[in-house]
């Protein structure tokens, strides 16, 4: 399955995600990267606004691959988005 990814992404302090969203097969898809799985992969103990969307782009290859694959596999979580967390970026 193909998914393309918008280059756009927002951060959602109240969930603690970072946001991004994609398309396949004429349906729009929403995605999330937990703050936590960000400040990780960066060894960071807090972490700002700027800090975590600069994490996201800098994993964003890697997290995308990631969503991809999660939501192939049918791993889609609270009101139908499919969210990379630690664990995943940990693999």
């Amino acid at each position: 399955m193909q998914i393309m990814f918008e280059d756009s992404a927002s951060y959602d302090k109240g969930a603690g995600i970072v946001c991004f969203y994609g398309s396949a097969e004429g349906e729009d898809l929403a995605f999330g990267c937990t703050t936590e799985a960000l400040m990780e992969a960066e060894q960071l103990e807090s972490a700002s606004e700027r800090e975590l969307m600069a994490a996201f782009t800098k994993h964003r290859d890697r997290i995308r691959q990631i969503a991809r694959a999660k939501y192939i596999s049918g791993a889609i979580e609270r009101r139908g988005v499919c969210i990379v967390r630690t664990v995943d970026l940990n693999r």
